[in-house]
């Protein structure tokens, strides 16, 4: 998108087409009837993404057509019977990631820009039509994940494709059920009764790991950035952390990996109190929002933890926040490691009675960070 816009373009309209490489599932495959491609004035049904939108990545500006996208992405009622957020067709990973960059660049916020003067393509202005930031059903993270019916039915969909070709059966199955996603899901869970325990949880794993890669990438970039600037200026770097980088989502992921940084573990510099002191405010307040969160599904126990490591942080006077801030971190990430290794094959679609829940991978990640902290904190003495 803010490169070759014509190829983006076009991108966009391979997967409304055919996104099989992002989500496994083919439209004609969908059984939704394709209302969602049915154009309100001429009845006339075509992909989302339509040639007069194909055209506009030819002459549009960035961001003219960067909102054009976003619109088809997020909320697409003005133009079509559906919102396209609502099938999972492979467009919010990597297409949404594209254009909220872009607009992010020209510092734009799609929740709260009314799009007034936009011309999208052959339907016309359309004055103040308002959007909100679509969410990605995140499964590697349980707080994040989408538990409706359709998301389950639709998880278990790529679930299956995951184990082989069962294309036919899929959609005889979305046929039957209709809209009726728990009638599905019961006939999904059938389906899989003729597949193999250890496949479908050696899928499920490759779902998980695939997912927390994606989110340890980009989470991965920032920490580098922080890490790149506490080695070289300690406790004289008078770093911001940009509010817009650290959210709910994403804050565990880049505590830990900043934690992980080979420079954060080699250092002779502390790079922890500089941090949290010049960013006290935007880190605190991505935490205290991740505890809210994981406190809506985590066991009384750990809504105890979770509360008096908030406490302490709140209480904490300013020469103690690195440290209650990094207790909250801690105490957070661990309770999350064990919540989403012991349910990622349930909610990757696994039938309970046959999920695995003897997965580690973010319990050794988790491990990987107090191990980093420890080293880190060793050489720390050795050298104050």
């Amino acid at each position: 998108m803010s490169g070759d816009i014509y190829s983006f373009g076009n991108y966009t309209l391979a997967n409304l087409v055919d996104p099989t490489p992002w989500a496994n599932v083919r439209l004609e495959y969908m059984n939704i009837p394709l209302a969602l491609t049915n154009n309100f004035w001429t009845s006339a049904q075509f992909a989302p993404i339509n040639p007069v939108d194909i055209q506009n990545s030819y002459i549009m500006p960035p961001v003219p057509f960067g909102l054009e996208m976003y619109g088809a992405f997020s909320d697409p009622t003005n133009y079509s019977d559906g919102t396209l957020r609502n099938f999972d067709i492979g467009l919010s990973a990597f297409n949404n990631k594209i254009t909220m960059e872009s607009l992010a660049h020209y510092g734009i916020n799609p929740a709260k820009f009314a799009l007034g003067s936009i011309k999208f393509g052959n339907f016309g202005t359309m004055p103040k039509i308002n959007f909100t930031t679509p969410s990605k059903d995140n499964v590697a993270d349980d707080s994040n994940t989408d538990k409706s019916d359709k998301a389950v039915f639709e998880r278990k969909v790529k679930l299956i494709l995951e184990c082989g070709d069962y294309k036919d059966e899929i959609a005889e199955i979305r046929k039957e059920m209709k809209n009726d996603y728990k009638k599905g899901i019961e006939k999904l869970d059938e389906l899989m009764k003729e597949i193999d325990s250890d496949k479908l949880n050696e899928a499920a794993k490759k779902l998980y790991e695939k997912d927390r890669k994606e989110k340890s990438t980009s989470a991965d970039k920032i920490a580098d950035q922080w890490a790149e600037v506490f080695a070289n200026g300690g406790a004289d770097a008078n770093f911001k952390v940009v509010g817009s980088s650290l959210t709910k989502d994403n804050v565990l992921d880049v505590i830990g990996s900043y934690m992980r940084n080979d420079k954060f573990q080699t250092g002779t510099n502390e790079m922890w109190t500089p941090l949290i002191n010049n960013n006290f405010e935007a880190i605190s307040k991505a935490l205290y929002k991740k505890a809210d969160e994981m406190k809506k599904t985590a066991s009384d126990a750990d809504k105890a933890k979770i509360d008096k490591a908030v406490k302490n942080l709140k209480d904490a006077d300013e020469s103690a926040r690195p440290e209650k801030c990094k207790d909250l971190f801690m105490t957070l990430r661990g309770i999350q490691a064990v919540v989403n290794d012991e349910k990622a094959s349930e909610r990757y679609g696994v039938p309970s009675d046959k999920a695995d829940t003897k997965i580690k991978d973010a319990q050794n990640t988790f491990k990987a960070e107090q191990d980093a902290w420890n080293k880190a904190s060793k050489k720390i003495e050795v050298n104050g």
